[in-house]
């Protein structure tokens, strides 16, 4: 079996069976679950994807066209609510900023990875474009690693074949493209653009800063910053007229101060995007990636984790992802006007959201817990007939 990515079935009872595909990207484990009708053997689902790699490039075109149109057909107004977003994610848009040239240096950092491994990296399903921030396009990408000289034939088969995997899993069809539209609605504060392409053109290694600072934070590990890239940050990225420009050419422990508080509220800001936006395409019980759970899904206590506050907002809306979205943005707050100094708040406009539609949160008579739960219930539903229907199609195409 690929060391990579395996399937394997275990019972879960005396009817059903549940398929888990497993990543071993580095850095991440991720884990998504299928439910199959008890008929369907292990080997059964075995034989069909050596028999789907076995094929012809067109006849696997074919093959996932049938799977594609059979999920297709699943009647659900979440999945329809996802239309818009995944056909607008088919559009890259133009870059509003080009990359920084900036002095190449070698990693001098005991934080210094040889790897980068972004949030992309870390999702249970294999994207085939991703948002840029900052500059506000959306760039192609290959789902799976294929080797450096590939062949464009090769690549194709093994874009179907991570599809295919991917509709298994249960995940809603193009979740890639609506991910990255989702995402490019949401970034939608000019102010830090300057400063956020400047952390992703200064490199940490193999990472630019900005993936430095956000795998780095909160575990008592802290990223060098070179004397140049601070004095080339106030350059760049401070206006010749601000008050405290003078201040950070004549103390570098200012600008090394006021450069981090620029990075934390540009992280506050970002985050919570990638928050809002995976949230509205994961299932409920598929963990985020680890510096974003920690951050918004461990945050709960004895009440609603941040994460929660996105199921419930959803599920006021009926499942309706763009009318979620167009409460969220209403609510959502915006950076600071100088980023390096008043600490950001980044989610309060979501629990003001929630404290809004709290009358159809709990309507009915309903507590929220209940409507949270069977939102939730619902969603792990959805996931499951996409599996079923998805492996149904797959078998029949396959005449097994």
């Amino acid at each position: 079996m690929n060391q990579t990515r395996g399937i394997s079935l275990y019972v879960l009872g005396a009817a059903v069976f549940a398929l888990t595909l497993s990543s071993g990207d580095v850095g991440a484990q991720t884990h998504a679950a299928m439910t199959v009708n008890a008929a369907v053997s292990s080997k059964g689902v075995d034989a069909a994807m050596r028999k789907f790699a076995k094929l012809s490039e067109r006849r696997q075109k074919a093959v996932l066209a049938e799977v594609r149109a059979a999920v297709k057909r699943i009647e659900d107004p979440y999945l329809r609510s996802l239309l818009a977003y995944r056909q607008a994610g088919t559009k890259s848009g133009k870059a509003r900023k080009k990359p920084l040239r900036v002095a190449k240096r070698k990693v001098n950092s005991e934080t210094g990875v040889d790897k980068s491994v972004s949030m992309i990296e870390q999702l249970p399903f294999k994207p085939r474009c991703e948002f840029r921030f900052a500059y506000g396009d959306i760039v192609d990408r290959e789902p799976v690693a294929t080797k450096k000289r590939a062949s464009k034939r090769t690549k194709h088969r093994a874009r179907m074949k991570a599809e295919i995997e991917d509709l298994l899993a249960g995940n809603a069809i193009d979740s890639d493209y609506a991910l990255a539209a989702i995402l490019r609605e949401l970034d939608n504060d000019r102010s830090a653009d300057d400063h956020a392409v400047f952390l992703d053109s200064w490199k940490n290694g193999a990472e630019t800063f900005y993936q430095a600072l956000e795998r780095t934070a909160g575990n008592g590990t802290g990223v060098f910053c070179y004397d140049a890239m601070l004095s080339d940050w106030v350059k760049r990225c401070i206006p010749k007229k601000h008050e405290d420009r003078k201040a950070m050419i004549r103390s570098l422990n200012d600008t090394q101060t006021a450069f981090y508080r620029m990075a934390a509220t540009y992280r506050a800001y970002r985050g919570v995007r990638e928050l809002i936006a995976l949230s509205l395409i994961l299932p409920s019980d598929v963990r985020l990636p680890e510096q974003l759970a920690k951050r918004y899904e461990d945050n709960g206590g004895n009440a609603y984790s941040t994460r929660d506050v996105i199921e419930l907002l959803l599920a006021a809306h009926d499942g309706d992802v763009g009318a979620t979205m167009r409460t969220i943005l209403t609510h959502l707050e915006q950076m600071p006007t100088v980023l390096w100094k008043p600490r950001f708040n980044s989610v309060q406009g979501l629990y003001r959201a929630q404290d809004a539609l709290m009358a159809k949160i709990t309507a009915g008579g309903r507590h929220s817990d209940q409507t949270l739960a069977q939102h939730k219930a619902k969603r792990k539903d959805l996931r499951n007939t996409i599996a079923n229907v998805a492996c149904g199609a797959l078998l029949a195409a396959l005449k097994i």
